[in-house]
């Protein structure tokens, strides 16, 4: 997993960049063919539905020319066998592997006070880090490595690397471009936004293991990628009603596993703990931020109320139902006993009602260089979009970013990944 960017309520400092080039994305591609995960239970039929009806939805979101049309088009492709995209394979915990980044910075200053010290120590810590699948277990199959606590669909992991390679998009710092202060916090939200999109589209074509890789993706992309950015944009209203779709989205999501019988101890679905522990770091996220301000309060009664406070709550008892463990918990607490939806319930977490609600909160007409938008996700502030003209006149050199042969490469449907 590449490590995380973290959002901690200001801006993080731009990264160097390299030249734009125009290759596909290769922590989307599948290595090798998978075996099924459980023989038979792939509805590849159910998949091409799915690929034609985004594709007709799909002219809508995205502009003629556009690097996110490009990446969500390359996604499809790379996640055309449908038994391959939602194996299960295993990842290093990215979480932990963040924070041991920085402990290894802190050493690295403690290295050059204290020279020589602890030199079995740090052989033995390295021998325990990621190196992406050289000898540790990042891209073995769940399959071979069962007790392996962190796994992910290979679509997932293909989901939320576009997403990281969508705000890079949004980025004006990475084109050498000044725009206005909120770009890359708004842009973020865009891009969450078209998550919530893929989710609702997926729920609506009753296409669970994509709906779940959605749910991956987004779990990802709020803890350990761009996600959190959007919090630094300057309305505080819209976020929080972000903020508490994607709570929706992840309990709907949930509640659709167990309706196709799937949240259970012996589920097929191999991930379900780790992705419930993702969601309750992003609880935490969102506090930090202000994002979650109710107080949890479990109740019993008999008609179930909706809390956004209780979103923890809820996650846990979902937990407990399928008797899943969530990793790195070294206890599990006991007040998890509250009234719940009927499982028996159409749309027990009114997904349908809400986001129908939220289709009102998009940015505000500055965001789109004046022009007022009238839906919510898209690639408005993906500056691929814009006309060479208006690059030009946001660049520090007032000159266009992109050279004519990466326009060209973006016309012709190529990926533009910035290195």
């Amino acid at each position: 997993m590449p490590p995380k960017r973290k959002s901690s309520g200001t801006a993080p400092p731009p990264k160097k960049r390299g030249k734009n080039t125009t290759d596909a994305p290769p922590e989307s591609s599948a290595s090798g063919p998978a075996p099924p995960e459980e023989p038979g239970n792939v509805d590849e039929q159910a998949w091409e539905r799915l690929y034609e009806s985004r594709s007709i939805g799909r002219k809508y979101r995205w502009s003629e020319v556009s690097g996110s049309k490009n990446l969500d088009e390359n996604y499809f492709i790379t996640t055309k066998n449908p038994t391959e995209a939602y194996e299960f394979v295993c990842q290093c915990n990215p979480v932990k592997k963040y924070d041991d980044d920085e402990d290894d910075d802190e050493d690295d200053e403690d290295d050059e006070e204290n020279p020589g010290d602890g030199e079995e120590g740090q052989a033995a810590e390295a021998a325990k880090k990621c190196d992406e699948g050289k000898t540790c277990s990042c891209g073995k199959t769940a399959a071979s490595l069962p007790s392996h606590p962190y796994t992910l669909t290979r679509a997932g992991i293909a989901k939320y690397h576009n997403a990281q390679h969508m705000i890079d998009l949004r980025n004006p710092d990475a084109f050498s471009m000044y725009t206005f202060n909120d770009h890359m916090a708004y842009g973020s939200l865009e891009v969450v936004q078209n998550l919530l999109l893929d989710f609702e589209e997926a729920r609506h074509d009753k296409m669970w293991r994509e709906a779940w890789a959605v749910t991956e993706a987004m779990a990802l992309f709020m803890v350990i990628g761009a996600g959190g950015d959007m919090c630094m944009a300057d309305d505080g209203d819209m976020i929080q009603a972000t903020a508490h779709q994607i709570m929706r989205m992840a309990l709907t999501s949930l509640a659709i596993l167990e309706s196709e019988g799937k949240l259970t101890e012996a589920s097929s679905v191999k991930n379900i703990g780790w992705i419930i522990g993702l969601y309750l770091k992003m609880t935490d996220l969102f506090r930090d931020m202000g994002l979650a301000e109710e107080e949890p309060q479990p109740s019993k009664a008999k008609a179930f109320k909706f809390r956004y406070g209780n979103f923890e709550l809820y996650l846990r008892v979902y937990a407990r139902r399928c008797n899943v463990t969530i990793p790195d918990e070294s206890s599990s607490p006991s007040d998890t006993d509250l009234t719940m939806p009927k499982e028996s319930a159409k749309d027990p977490w009114s997904w349908t009602r809400s986001f129908s609600e939220y289709q009102g909160c998009f940015a505000p007409y500055y965001a789109y260089r004046g022009a007022h938008r009238r839906k919510v996700g898209g690639d408005g502030l993906d500056i691929t979009t814009w006309t060479s003209a208006e690059r030009k006149a946001a660049s520090f050199d007032k000159k266009d970013p992109l050279n004519k042969t990466a326009i060209k490469n973006l016309k012709e449907g190529n990926v533009l990944v910035l290195a």
